[in-house]
């Protein structure tokens, strides 16, 4: 199959784009593995790929002495741990030396005692985080027993609706839409490359994925996209409060007109994301 000479034009313009984009429209358009796979390395040597590897440094981290966690998880975006998302997703191949050589960072440094990841803070894992790292030591497959741990901690996260939420240890009822995605996408790759707790990891990624069908197709009670100068964040007391507001007096009365300092007096530590939500310029069922 000569895909190079396709006359679908967004396959064309695809492969017309970094080698991170271009070995996979290979693959999904059925190019010969040997193909697809001389692509796919080209990933850490031009491109994309190649600028984001240059940037680590000397210790192994990006973005180190940028905060106090040392670049593993802080400044969000440009830290070890999303560049090492970055590189996942562009198909950074798994053996891959540089990777290899941050994969033990994040674990080492970012193992808390109840059996997740998080940095800066000892003692308490994060969720999103603990699913994100995962995702990322599975994909360059790394091997440590304790990433069964990761697993076995993200497994008891889950909560009564299916999905997962970083927010529970502070009183979440309901699961969060990113947090779940994040947890999946962990579950998902521990699973191909660890195959351990197969039955109870792929249960669990059941209950996550019909979680995310029924926020999806608006099924019980729905979740709140907020959306503001561009960032979207899903926050699942305020989406609670904001439909619960939404059909109340107050929202008839005009109290969405309403300073700041009445949404703190009313509803407290929520008032902020709530006066946001209903001041915002967009919000939207997710």
């Amino acid at each position: 199959m000569k895909v190079t000479r396709s006359t679908d034009r967004v396959s064309r313009w695809l492969l017309e784009g970094d080698p991170a984009i271009r070995w996979q429209v290979l693959r999904d358009v059925g190019a010969a593995a040997g193909l697809v796979e001389r692509e796919r390395q080209r990933v850490a040597r031009e491109g994309w790929g190649a600028r984001l590897l240059a940037k680590q440094d000397a210790e192994g981290t990006w973005a180190g002495g940028l905060s106090s966690d040392g670049g593993l998880y802080s400044p969000k975006w440009i830290s070890t741990t999303y560049t090492m998302l970055l590189l996942r997703d562009f198909g950074l191949p798994a053996a891959n030396r540089q990777a290899q050589r941050a994969c033990p960072l994040l674990l080492h440094q970012g193992l808390q005692r109840d059996g997740g990841i998080n940095y800066g803070w000892r003692g308490r894992s994060e969720t999103c985080i603990t699913g994100m790292v995962l995702s990322i030591l599975s994909c360059f497959e790394y091997e440590d027993d304790r990433l069964d741990a990761l697993a076995e901690h993200l497994l008891e996260e889950q909560m009564p609706d299916g999905g997962w939420n970083c927010q529970r240890d502070h009183g979440a009822t309901h699961a969060s839409v990113h947090t779940t995605i994040s947890v999946l996408e962990g579950l998902r790759l521990y699973e191909l490359h660890r195959r351990r707790k197969v039955e109870a990891v792929r249960a669990a990624q059941a209950r996550g994925r019909e979680f995310l069908l029924v926020q999806l197709v608006g099924g019980g009670a729905g979740m709140i996209a907020i959306t503001i100068g561009g960032s979207t964040s899903v926050n699942p007391r305020s989406t609670e409060a904001v439909l619960r507001l939404r059909a109340s007096p107050h929202y008839s009365s005009g109290m969405h007109r309403r300073p700041l300092a009445a949404y703190k007096v009313k509803f407290g530590g929520d008032g902020y994301a709530i006066y946001r939500a209903l001041t915002a310029p967009a919000w939207h069922p997710v």
